[in-house]
């Protein structure tokens, strides 16, 4: 996988040639995230912190990265394969020796690069807030499975639509309102005092998902047998979402985009 040269050329393509003002905004943003590191310690850190404080400041980190990959991951996979249409390469990509299982491997883990970047750089605010919290660990790594799960999925759907659209602003509309309303709209149209698993918003919206592991205990899901726990059928999902997803799209492949 490492050898491909499509990844390969996704990556080299994602590169910008350094300059001034880049230089100057990475220090920037590097100089900012340290502060913020120092100040999430600093906040968790001080005795009158109570660990229901710091479960809503790890739900906030959750959050944040969430609507961080909202903004970063559909558009860019949203123009992997509408972007070639639009430059005449895509064709000449088909025609190459390279299976089409390959192809669609390569682009998506092109379009997992910046939702794992991000999560890397957000890794040490959620073990802070975990830590201050007095969650167990799993509950960390319950945390990321799920964070991981739903970047994924919107990867992999919006390459599909990429693979879908011949144009790229297209693609990225209707990447940013699929995803927009599948995570945020659970968010403003539930009630606010809606029981958990009374509607199918707990299973779709990640952000339901994040919010019972930082806040609650997870539990059985009511809706469905046999009761598996409420993130586990969110996870099952994702997995569906991402599976069908690259299926369609390799056949697409495959067929030489017919």
């Amino acid at each position: 996988m490492w050898a491909n040269p499509v990844l390969r050329r996704e990556w080299r393509s994602d590169r910008r040639p350094p300059t001034r003002l880049t230089d100057a905004a990475s220090w920037l943003g590097l100089l900012f995230l340290l502060g913020l590191y120092a100040g999430a310690a600093v906040w968790l850190a001080r005795e009158e912190r109570s660990p229901w404080e710091a479960r809503a400041f790890l739900l906030g980190a959750c959050l944040l990265y969430l609507l961080g990959i909202s903004i970063l991951a559909p558009g860019m996979a949203a123009t992997r394969i509408s972007g070639e249409r639009e430059r005449r390469t895509w064709q000449a990509l088909l025609l190459t020796s390279l299976h089409p299982t390959q192809v669609v491997a390569a682009k998506l883990l092109a379009s997992l690069r910046p939702p794992l970047k991000l999560l890397g750089l957000w890794l040490p605010l959620l073990v802070m807030g975990v830590h201050a919290a007095r969650l167990p660990p799993s509950r960390l790594l319950l945390i990321l499975i799920v964070l991981l799960a739903a970047s994924c999925a919107v990867a992999a759907g919006s390459l599909w639509l990429s693979g879908r659209c011949r144009r790229s602003r297209t693609a990225a509309a209707l990447a940013y309102f699929v995803t927009g309303s599948c995570f945020w709209a659970a968010l403003t149209t539930s009630p606010a005092h809606m029981s958990r698993g009374e509607n199918m918003w707990w299973y779709i919206s990640p952000a339901w998902q994040a919010a019972v592991l930082c806040l609650a205990e997870p539990g059985p899901s009511p809706l469905a047998r046999p009761l598996l726990p409420e993130y586990a059928w969110f996870l099952l999902g994702c997995a569906a979402v991402t599976g069908l997803s690259l299926t369609l799209l390799t056949r697409q492949v495959a067929a030489g985009d017919e």
